[in-house]
């Protein structure tokens, strides 16, 4: 199990009823046709602090990366599709 798997069986979930991720959450959506625009179609962004602060296609080194540097915090997960929503939604609490 690699740190970014172990962090998010550890930590408690701060999804959904936490204010800071769901204002995450919420800016993800508002940001959606922008981040097609950019260029990020097909993957996984990382939105704290109502920013994206990082993406990649490979979801778990994103997670690791984003966990190492800002440590324990309600950041959200989302894979950036044309057609909107994929069940693959993560909530954590790092970024």
């Amino acid at each position: 199990m690699d740190i970014g798997e172990q962090i998010l069986k550890e930590a408690p979930d701060l999804g959904t009823g936490n204010e800071e991720w769901e204002e995450n959450r919420r800016a993800f959506w508002r940001m959606h046709s922008e981040l097609l625009a950019q260029g990020y179609e097909g993957k996984w962004v990382a939105v704290y602090q109502g920013k994206v602060v990082d993406s990649d296609v490979d979801r778990k080194a994103l997670i690791k990366r984003v966990f190492t540097r800002y440590g324990v915090v309600p950041a959200y997960f989302q894979i950036v599709l044309k057609n909107g929503m994929r069940k693959a939604i993560i909530r954590a609490l790092g970024v």
